[in-house]
């Protein structure tokens, strides 16, 4: 088994789902996922990237030039299955980046990206460099995307393990080279909060320059981390399994391993 997954990999489910955690968090952020999909035969399969909870003393990776091809190398080998990807904040940058790897691997592509709490890529990163800010403006920053406790943000024992997990990570968003928009595809679902105040609704929308197939958008009436929220948790659950027992291979797995793409 990988470290970069926190469980093994059943060969014997329907479809998985391949999670990618937000800056700053960890696998353990899916946690509870698992129970509520597996009756739909989906099996939760959460991204674990070094440098944090179970693997907290490895170094991090703050280059996405680095971290795609390392990330690929070690899942191609599950994903010959029907699989999908939900990815978060981050995380939706890293499943969507995943997802050209695979196609420049000529491997099956996810036959669903949600990806959830991130601007479209081709949108310019709208930051400040986190290496330009000291301490007190990171926290600041950070505090912004909302989701952080304010005890927690007042602990200096917390601080001094999150703030450079965060830093690192910001690192790797900053990193980020926007490709020319190459559309993938496969169906995109893009999520977002309706009270986000680092995302908007047209960030979310302008994700539909990046797929051929089917494009969706949905707001919770939340912020940025709306998946720490049972409610609306319960309904991004509701539409995965609804997507998920919808489709059909014969319409789209096999057709994903075309070369072709359209550029928007």
């Amino acid at each position: 088994m990988t470290l970069w997954l926190t469980e093994p990999v059943s060969m014997n489910s329907k479809t998985h789902l391949f999670c990618f955690h937000f800056a700053g968090g960890g696998a353990s952020c899916f946690r509870g996922w698992a129970e509520s999909l597996q009756e739909h035969n989906v099996e939760v399969c959460s991204v674990q990237l070094p440098g944090r909870e179970n693997r907290f003393g490895e170094p991090r990776i703050t280059d996405f030039n680095t971290l795609i091809p390392e990330l690929y190398s070690q899942l191609k080998q599950y994903l010959h299955q029907p699989y999908a990807f939900y990815g978060h904040s981050l995380g939706a940058l890293i499943a969507y980046e995943l997802a050209h790897e695979c196609r420049k691997k000529d491997t099956n592509l996810p036959f669903i990206l949600f990806l959830g709490a991130h601007r479209a890529p081709h949108i310019h990163y709208p930051h400040n460099s986190c290496n330009s800010m000291n301490v007190e403006e990171f926290k600041s920053f950070v505090n912004r995307f909302g989701g952080i406790p304010e005890s927690m943000l007042n602990d200096e024992a917390w601080m001094k393990v999150l703030l450079p997990l965060m830093r690192d990570d910001f690192l790797l968003c900053e990193s980020y080279q926007p490709r020319p928009i190459e559309a993938l595809p496969c169906p995109i679902h893009a999520l977002g909060g309706i009270f986000d105040p680092m995302v908007s609704q047209q960030d979310i929308n302008a994700w539909e320059q990046h797929t051929t197939k089917e494009f969706r958008s949905h707001f919770f009436p939340e912020g940025h981390f709306y998946i720490r929220n049972k409610n609306q948790v319960s309904k991004l659950f509701n539409l995965i399994q609804s997507e998920i027992t919808d489709w059909k291979p014969k319409d789209t797995y096999e057709s994903f391993r075309l070369p072709q793409f359209s550029i928007k």
